[in-house]
């Protein structure tokens, strides 16, 4: 915003918050909502605010000459707040703590934790600030001091004040420079605060992640190698409780790296934007001290690799775990087919005896059936023979002993026939 660049002065004291959003797609309106009525709480008029999509700045004129600047700034994930104190007098010295101003006070309902609260100062000099000075302003153990953009020095202890923010110190007998890469620097020094934070935030979760995952690793190994023993020898059942078994396991894991790629995949990112910032503030030690990037990079050393370890180590058993369940599911697949095949040869063969049975009972019933004819014309041969009209009824029976055999597997056949017609229109 040219509006913010054309009010700076110096000294500057500066405070900076940020604000992590739970839900950012719901939280991000809201904190603009924030923004407004806290412009609204300093009485701020509308001429003097200026807003754009993800930016805004109020400017209130004091009386005396002094100006108040509130910068918000929404990020991807959090959002932020710079309160910029501007004093007409630049010979006026400023200190850290409360912002010097009438009235003053920071009233904001933020919409979720706290990343980072920073106290800054800005001022020129053309003497070096000596050590002694330092450890008056710094009470933490160890204090930090670096040279960036060739001319302007930083110094900090990294340790919350009483008032639970970090001191940074800027100063630079270029007033020019200094006054020119003011913004560009505290927006560097907010990135270094808020994306170390941001690093350092789900460690605990990190950890307790990483005591469950080592446990089901450990277990699983054993698991498998038990079930690559049991393979050849196993029962079906055997192979129906092994895949349960991994079956939630997998479920487990899936749950966990889940949880872990949500709050951890953005450390690594973040890690990379810690590194650009440091390549861009062309940081280099002062003299006696250590430089800030020596403290930012030990603290975060190794903890965004970590975080990515973790979830390769979880898609690697992810993936181990998908391939012995789909081992298991084949085995089972197998044995159900082998009973399947042993259950149709069953049926097979039970369906052949069946036939078998049946061609028995069809003769039988045409042996049968014959016989009665043949007994039935043999009473009538006696009958008529009694009469005088045959001489030997028992030559009768013997001839009509053929005629009764067809009678009986016609009758025997056309039955069959009408069961089969009628079977087949059943099924269709």
């Amino acid at each position: 915003m040219s509006q913010f660049k054309s009010h700076l002065s110096l000294p500057l004291h500066i405070h900076h918050v940020a604000y992590l959003m739970k839900d950012p797609p719901h939280d991000a309106p809201l904190a603009k909502a924030e923004f407004r009525q806290l412009i609204s709480w300093f009485q701020i008029e509308p001429e003097h605010c200026f807003e754009e999509k993800k930016m805004g700045l109020g400017i209130k004129k004091y009386p005396n000459g002094d100006q108040l600047l509130i910068l918000w700034r929404l990020h991807t994930e959090y959002y932020s707040y710079q309160t910029w104190h501007l004093p007409s007098n630049p010979s006026r010295v400023l200190t850290f703590g409360p912002i010097d101003l009438p009235g003053y006070l920071f009233q904001s309902c933020p919409l979720g934790t706290r990343i980072s609260w920073m106290d800054i100062l800005v001022q020129s000099g053309n003497d070096p600030v000596s050590k002694q000075e330092l450890q008056e302003v710094f009470r933490g153990p160890e204090i930090f001091g670096s040279r960036v953009i060739e001319a302007i020095s930083l110094y900090t202890d990294f340790a919350p004040d009483e008032h639970e923010k970090v001191r940074f110190l800027v100063r630079s007998a270029d007033v020019r420079s200094l006054k020119e890469k003011a913004p560009f620097i505290l927006e560097s020094l907010s990135f270094l605060e808020n994306y170390r934070h941001l690093i350092l935030f789900p460690l605990d979760e990190f950890n307790q992640h990483m005591d469950r995952f080592y446990q089901l690793e450990k277990d699983q190994v054993v698991k498998r190698e038990e079930i690559s023993r049991g393979l050849e020898t196993s029962s079906p059942k055997q192979f129906k409780e092994w895949l349960i078994l991994l079956t939630r396991t997998l479920s487990e894991v899936n749950r966990i790296g889940d949880n872990v790629r949500y709050h951890l995949a953005s450390a690594v990112p973040y890690d990379s934007i810690l590194n650009a910032t440091l390549e861009e503030l062309k940081e280099t030690g002062e003299i006696g001290f250590q430089p800030l990037g020596y403290f930012i990079k030990r603290k975060v050393r190794g903890i965004a690799d970590g975080y990515l370890r973790l979830i390769e180590r979880i898609d690697a058993l992810n993936k181990a775990l998908e391939g012995t369940v789909a081992v298991l599911r084949t085995r089972v697949d197998l044995a159900m087919e082998e009973q399947n095949l042993s259950l149709l040869k069953s049926v097979d063969e039970t369906t052949k005896n069946q036939v078998h049975l049946q061609q028995t009972v069809e003769g039988l019933s045409v042996i049968v059936l014959t016989y009665y004819i043949t007994g039935i014309a043999n009473y009538f041969f006696k009958g008529v023979s009694e009469w005088g009209l045959i001489q030997s009824p028992g030559l009768a029976t013997a001839v009509c002993l053929p005629i009764s055999f067809l009678i009986a597997f016609g009758l025997v056949y056309r039955v069959k026939r009408a069961l089969t017609r009628r079977d087949h229109q059943n099924n269709e």
